[in-house]
């Protein structure tokens, strides 16, 4: 009996840890795939916001160099103009420009890129994305509810009326025809570029966390003694 009692009590030898990338481990190819998805659309929405922006910004700038007053005989812009549509682009793509660098720089930083699924990993992922799409909405809606009217013209409609007309001094109407659809056509196709960064994004997460989960390990075994 005292022989019993002499034996050393049985322990066990298994031990928690947490991997040091914080139970991660390596990123997946269906992740790291997605990844690259999602920076190439962000490049794409960054230089789709620039040229949004330069192409109405510069039909904005002829209007303004070309526009005469009202005491001029023959004034080459009709009496009734919204030019809404058109300031509504040039924000549109100033916004959609800025987000998505944003974004882009976010992806850079080490604290972020370590810690997928924090507040501010999420934040970043997610609401530049989500300014730009509505941004793009807003301002092409702007376009659309105008041409809906037969009683105003916008900076668009009139001048591709005139696009047949070659000028020698501006304003160049083709151009300026040519340079808003350039703007409208890119900010329709922002809509789903945006929505589907924002997709990537929450796959991407889901993944990460699914990651984190597994990572966790019990390491050792029963040490019988």
């Amino acid at each position: 009996m005292s022989e019993n009692m002499d034996k050393e009590p049985m322990t066990s030898g298994f031990a928690e840890f947490t991997p040091p990338d914080g139970g991660r481990g390596k990123r997946s190819s269906s992740v790291q795939l997605a990844s690259h998805a999602r920076l190439g659309l962000t490049i794409l929405g960054a230089i789709s916001g620039l040229i949004i922006m330069a192409t109405t910004a510069d039909t904005l700038r002829v209007y303004h160099e070309t526009h005469l007053g009202r005491e001029y005989m023959l004034p080459i812009w009709p009496a009734s103009f919204d030019l809404k549509p058109t300031v509504g682009m040039v924000a549109c793509g100033t916004i959609i420009f800025v987000a998505s660098v944003v974004s882009l720089i976010s992806m850079f930083i080490p604290t972020i890129k370590s810690q997928p699924n924090s507040v501010l990993s999420k934040l970043f992922a997610f609401l530049p994305a989500f300014i730009s799409l509505v941004a793009a909405i807003v301002s092409t809606s702007l376009f659309y509810n105008l041409n809906a009217s037969n009683a105003t013209w916008s900076l668009k409609s009139w001048s591709c009326q005139w696009s047949n007309i070659n000028t020698t001094s501006a304003p160049h109407w083709n151009t300026l025809c040519q340079e808003s659809k350039a703007g409208i056509y890119l900010g329709i196709m922002i809509i789903p570029l945006e929505v589907y960064v924002c997709g990537l994004s929450a796959w991407i997460m889901y993944k990460e966390k699914r990651t984190v989960g597994e990572g966790w390990e019990r390491k050792g075994s029963p040490d019988m003694s």
